[in-house]
């Protein structure tokens, strides 16, 4: 029942997506039993080897509805589940978007869930840690923000400061990725 919903969740926020032309972006995390940090991240400008974000090009989120990958398939019932997702640029890591449109504010219809699957399965003691910054294609906006999906990636609730194209540096374990989400202002303008 839940792949069913799953589903039928996915091809709805497909059809918002393209009639919006909306993406999404990274968001604040925290999960139903971590915490969310709203601190200063002072890497969260750099990529998942640590270059810069200039380095990796315009800020531009790649979200798609498609059939997960076989390693991001645990607790799916469906031979191949289909989900709106995001993968990261070094493909050790894949956001799986619930809601489908990420907001800032966050919206009162839906939240910005995301399940975030580690390809290797790995966790660590420190979590999740989601460094995000807003971008102007190459140039960062503001300060960056940190968000901590206790527990390591996992089901999350990814609430950023603002609308806009966001850079997320994560980290968890020994591994790194990066990518990039599209957050929206409820009222219509990103």
């Amino acid at each position: 029942m839940f792949e069913r919903s799953l589903t039928a969740v996915g091809l709805l926020l497909l059809c918002a997506v393209a009639a919006s032309c909306a993406t999404t972006t990274p968001t604040a995390s925290s999960s139903a039993s971590g915490s969310t940090s709203a601190s200063p991240a002072p890497n969260a400008s750099l990529g998942a080897s640590g270059s810069p974000t200039e380095a990796l090009g315009p800020c531009a989120p790649e979200v798609r509805l498609d059939v997960l990958p076989e390693w991001a398939r645990e607790g799916f019932n469906e031979a191949e589940p289909s989900a709106l997702q995001a993968v990261g640029r070094s493909g050790e890591i894949l956001a799986i978007l619930f809601g489908g449109t990420l907001y800032s504010p966050p919206s009162d219809e839906v939240s910005n869930k995301i399940l975030w699957v580690a390809k290797d399965g790995t966790t660590g003691p420190e979590g999740l840690v989601i460094s995000a910054q807003r971008m102007d294609g190459t140039d960062p906006l503001g300060d960056p923000v940190e968000r901590i999906v206790e527990g390591g990636p996992g089901p999350s609730t990814i609430d950023l400061p603002e609308a806009g194209c966001w850079r997320m540096s994560l980290a968890w374990a020994a591994e790194m990725d990066s990518l990039d989400l599209e957050y929206v202002d409820p009222a219509g303008s990103p």
